[in-house]
């Protein structure tokens, strides 16, 4: 009986599997099983369980923006090339709602963009590579994981040859990041902190991967914080002051901040710094009875090595990432910062990720605007694109970055900035975004230009050579030319087309390394299989606003020349004209005449009194302001009535980040003015000014409470004691040191050296 019984509750249970079996066979038209990630969106699939073939696939738009970073500030450039500045965070928000279509992170002051839209995905920014202290920031969204990750030393690297504690962990130098050590119970947590973030912030649409590289470029890049002995040595400088120093074992690395401890050899009294001179690795201490010979301890951050293991393994862990991320994110999208032209590891990444991000489409941070990629290497940048955001069908978030410093120039960040949306557009695909950055950048700025509102229309074709130096791509509704090589190049359209200012035009010189967006006038197809007529030539900039031509060519039919210029009016040309094509602004260059509404008779009826703006001239009975009258490479001395050459002194300062004090309101700091060569820098005659980032930036001073005074004792070298705030602004600073030289040739003596305020 009992055998039977048991048969019997058997054959009941096999029924009932077989039932469960069955229903899991049938379609459910609510709830896929997966999200395929097709770009099709399918019965099923919807927002929320597959991003890509629901929201992103679904957009469609010829142009496409992304933002991969908080902001603060919209800098707007108007099509005439005119400025403007959107502050109010409110305002800021609704711009970046109705321009984006893509944000990473998506802060904008206390608003977080994924609250606000259902448009734009937004995913949140996290990082495999490396961490910040949490330690005292508890309301951080990451701090729980930090503090589970500090918990754990192993999943650290340290270094030193020292036990491994916090003290010796490896970090970057100037991000000031501990470096995590990629061993699987890292990896395992890790991916699940990313699925707990986002199943606890429903409104994300995924995760972006910052530094996710296929390589580990290390060397030079990190340090630890090591313990070494030294003796109190002791020179005399050119004035008979004596300063004591201690020498280290080799050149002091340059880090973040000043991270350097002195003690005596029991730990027990601490050396103040006075400065240090980097690149030969000696410290100054500021009390100068120290002993000579005195044996303290230098605590400083030193230069790591990362274990082989870790550098052999590294794509592989970087794998397992993304594909345990997949696993635990499902339909959620998931992309990473680190494409490359030079190595071949996206195509093993894109197999888990939705694609990927470039912080240097064409042109990287590391460049001021006028310096470029050559032409080789911008045509792997445009394939690249073409190939992920076309053939692969994958998310390539594009962004153009550019260093710039006081040099650079508005016409400068303009051409650069056209030159990479032209860019852009030949190679893009209906899932590329583009964005432009600037760094540093000390408000948060997000960059936007109006010419990317343009309606191009579909694409006609792929983007072709036309020519020895140029690129082109013909859209529905406009054709775009890009110049990426070195020299100027001249080409007849073959019709009428319209610039950006309106201008018409049948043939342009384009300039090195610069693009154009022409409008059809008409319907039109412009493609044509063999190239057009190319002339190189060299561009020489016009000066005046006459229609003399900047260059002429044989193979180019007589017609007349008009330079546009950066800084041009947009006055309608005839038809026959031939365009050199800069981005066009409103603002007026030095030497062009600009018309004042003043009558007059003579020249003296306009004279100003002023010796600087140049000579007024009486012209058709109105006054036109004159010529400026110093030449570059000048100054111009109001007060002498008289221009003075600039000669420039290179210069650098040695630890030139500084971070905002954290606890205090402000702190002292030395500037040590590194010059190459002797200067005529004199303490009372001399000129010191401090320039931040923007005009309106503050929290830095030139400490004048300080007894110790600026010192030239040694040699090439100025000690600038400053105080930074709690508030100064971070971003890139400048010292800049100005003497006049009299004399039978008198000059102006000009120093420049740069640092950087942190957070």
């Amino acid at each position: 009986m009992y055998n039977k019984y048991y048969n019997y509750f058997r054959q009941v249970i096999k029924l009932f599997t077989l039932i469960a079996m069955f229903s899991m066979c049938v379609p459910n038209g609510s709830y896929p099983q997966s999200c395929d990630r097709d770009g099709v969106c399918d019965v099923g699939e919807d927002q929320d369980n597959c991003v890509y073939d629901c929201m992103v696939s679904t957009l469609h738009k010829h142009i496409k923006l992304h933002h991969p970073s908080r902001t603060q500030r919209i800098v707007r450039y108007r099509i005439n090339g005119s400025k403007e500045e959107i502050t109010n965070i409110d305002q800021v928000k609704d711009f970046l709602l109705a321009k984006l279509d893509f944000a990473v992170y998506g802060m904008v002051g206390n608003y977080r963009l994924f609250n606000l839209t259902d448009r734009i995905p937004v995913v949140i920014s996290r990082n495999p590579m490396h961490c910040n202290d949490l330690t005292e920031y508890p309301y951080e969204i990451a701090y729980d994981e930090f503090m589970e990750y500090n918990q754990h030393e192993e999943w650290f690297v340290h270094g030193c040859n020292a036990a491994e504690t916090q003290d010796t962990r490896i970090k970057h130098k100037w991000y000031d990041t501990w470096f995590y050590n990629p061993i699987p119970a890292f990896i395992e947590r890790f991916t699940d902190w990313t699925k707990w973030n986002l199943e606890n912030n429903a409104a994300l649409e995924g995760v972006y991967y910052d530094e996710t590289f296929g390589w580990l470029n290390w060397k030079n890049f990190y340090i630890a914080n090591c313990a070494e002995e030294y003796s109190v040595l002791e020179l005399q400088a050119d004035d008979g002051t004596k300063y004591k120093y201690i020498k280290t074992s080799e050149p002091i690395d340059m880090s973040s901040e000043f991270n350097f401890i002195i003690t005596d050899i029991d730990s027990t009294q601490i050396y103040n710094i006075f400065g240090i001179w980097a690149e030969v690795g000696i410290i100054f201490l500021e009390d100068n009875t120290v002993p000579a010979g005195t044996r303290v301890i230098l605590i400083r951050d030193i230069n790591a090595t990362i274990p082989q293991e870790i550098i052999d393994s590294w794509k592989q862990t970087r794998l397992q990432v993304l594909e345990k991320t997949r696993q635990k994110i499902g339909g959620k999208l998931m992309v990473y910062n680190g494409f490359s032209i030079s190595r071949d590891y996206d195509n093993d990444f894109l197999q888990f990720a939705d694609g990927g991000l470039t912080e240097g489409f064409i042109h990287t941070a590391g460049q001021l605007p006028h310096e470029n990629f050559d032409a080789l290497k911008w045509k792997k940048n445009v394939d690249q694109l073409q190939n992920i955001s076309d053939n692969k069908k994958k998310i390539y978030l594009a962004q153009t970055t550019t260093k710039i410093d006081p040099s650079t120039t508005e016409s400068e960040l303009q051409k650069l900035a056209l030159y990479a949306f032209t860019s852009f557009l030949l190679g893009k695909g209906d899932y590329a975004y583009f964005a432009f950055h600037v760094v540093p950048s000390n408000t948060l700025d997000y960059i936007y230009f109006d010419y990317w509102e343009t309606d191009i229309g579909e694409p006609l074709e792929y983007y072709h050579a036309r020519g020895d130096n140029l690129y082109e791509r013909e859209f529905e509704n406009v054709l775009v030319l890009v110049n990426p090589g070195e020299s100027s190049a001249t080409i007849n359209l073959g019709a009428q087309f319209r610039t950006l200012a309106g201008t018409i035009v049948t043939s342009v010189t384009m300039v090195p390394k610069s693009g154009i967006i022409l409008y059809k006038t008409a319907v039109q197809k412009t493609t044509t299989t063999s190239a057009q007529t190319i002339t190189t030539t060299t561009f020489k900039p016009s000066t005046t606003t006459s229609s003399v031509p900047t260059a002429t060519t044989s193979s180019v039919r007589a017609t007349t020349t008009t330079s546009i210029l950066p800084t041009t009016t947009t006055s309608t040309l005839p038809a026959t004209t031939t365009s050199t094509i800069f981005p066009v602004t409103t603002s007026i260059p030095t030497g062009t005449t600009t018309i004042v509404p003043t009558e007059c008779a003579i020249d003296a009826d306009c004279d100003d009194g002023v010796f600087c703006n140049g000579a007024e001239q009486c012209v058709a009975g109105l006054c036109a302001s004159g010529d400026v009258p110093c030449q570059t490479g000048q100054t111009c001395k109001e007060s002498q009535k008289k221009c003075l050459e600039v000669k420039k002194k290179p210069a650098k300062i040695m630890l030139n980040a500084i971070k905002q004090p954290r606890f205090t309101d402000k702190k002292s700091r030395w500037l040590i003015v590194q010059t190459a060569e002797d200067t005529s820098f004199n303490q009372k005659k001399s000129r010191i000014i401090l320039k931040g980032p923007a005009d309106t930036a503050a929290g830095v001073t030139i400490d004048t409470a300080k007894t110790v005074k600026l010192n030239t004792g040694f040699g090439g070298f100025i000690i600038l004691p400053i105080v930074v705030h709690k508030s100064a602004t971070p971003g890139p600073w400048a010292v800049v040191i100005t003497t006049e030289i009299e004399g039978d040739n008198p000059f102006e003596e000009m120093i420049i050296a740069e640092f950087t305020i942190t957070k």
